[in-house]
Formats: structure tokens, sequence, C-alpha cells
């Protein structure tokens, strides 16, 4: 696990006020949810997230917050029964990031595991999907899972970034 490198602290490009801890808590406070790097056949598992809850229609990885004293391994196998309706296995820690938005700081604790047998189920999310490591960028996921899609799918050449910006910016807002 490498630590992020020095300097100021991470921040949303866009401000997203909908952002709520779903426990109690206020502005300034920090948020902590295990994410799952569920991979299968050299595809991953991602979940759309649902129509009207903070970044709806965005995918993601499967996860949630951690609860108070719940362990991190704790927290993935929790969330992924409510989310998927499965067991996980073999939960091994992949990386750690952290984000901020609308002045709450999320710091993830990514880990790769597998699922148990079984079939994931959308119990919480709109969809379920599994994808390549090229087909990651051709999803919308929220901001702060760009450092985990740039280390899966390998980060996009520079050349590519800067059309991306020049196309960005001419789109009318």
């Amino acid at each position: 696990m490498r630590p992020r490198a020095p300097g100021p602290p991470l921040k949303s490009r866009a401000a997203h006020p909908g952002f709520r801890k779903r426990r109690a808590g206020g502005a300034g406070q920090s948020v902590q949810a295990a994410l799952a790097v569920i991979e299968r056949n050299g595809r991953y598992l991602i979940a759309r997230r649902r129509a009207g809850d903070f970044l709806g229609g965005y995918w993601e990885f499967p996860g949630g917050k951690r609860l108070p004293g719940e362990s991190w391994k704790d927290c993935l196998r929790r969330e992924l029964k409510e989310e998927l309706g499965i067991g996980a296995r073999s939960l091994t820690p992949y990386m750690r990031l952290r984000y901020r938005y609308a002045g709450r700081s999320v710091l993830f604790q990514v880990f790769r595991c597998r699922l148990a047998p079984g079939r994931p189920k959308p119990l919480e999310a709109q969809a379920l999907r599994w994808v390549s490591r090229a087909q990651l960028r051709r999803h919308r996921f929220p901001p702060a899972n760009r450092l985990l899609i740039d280390r899966l799918a390998g980060p996009l050449p520079s050349s590519v970034r800067h059309a991306i910006i020049h196309i960005n910016r001419s789109v009318p807002r």
C-alpha cells in the first residue's frame, strides 16, 4: 500500500451539497467506507447507484460506510450482504483513498476479495455489471474513485486527458 503523496488536501472539483453521512455527523466530519474490488474471469463487479441518491446514476465498487467500532473487514462483509445478498472471502487490503465532498473527508479502505458461492443481486443498487479493465473508463464513477480506476485500468495517456479536458470545456453548461 502506497501512502498519499504530500501536498494540499484533496478537494472535489464540483461541490456536492447533497452529500450526507448515513449516520450522525456534521460538516467537517470524517466518513469511513470500505470498498470491494471483486474480480472474476478478468472482469470487475460494479454497481450503479440509484437515481435520487447522492451521486445517483454513477457506477461504484460495492461497499459502504463503517460503523463505530466495526473492523474494516466486518464492515465490508456486512455491506456486501446488504447490497449484494452474498458473502465475501479472501479480503486483502489493496489501497486507501481520501477525498473531500462538501466539507466532509471520506477515507476509503479498498479490498480485493472473492465472493462466496452464489450469485450477487442488486439489493441496494439500480444494477450490477461485470466489466473488463478496458470498460471501466466507459462508466461514470464518483470523482473519489479516479485513483482506483487509474490503478485498475491504467492511467490515461496525456494526449487523451488533454482531449477530454478540451471536449469538456467546449460543452455548454
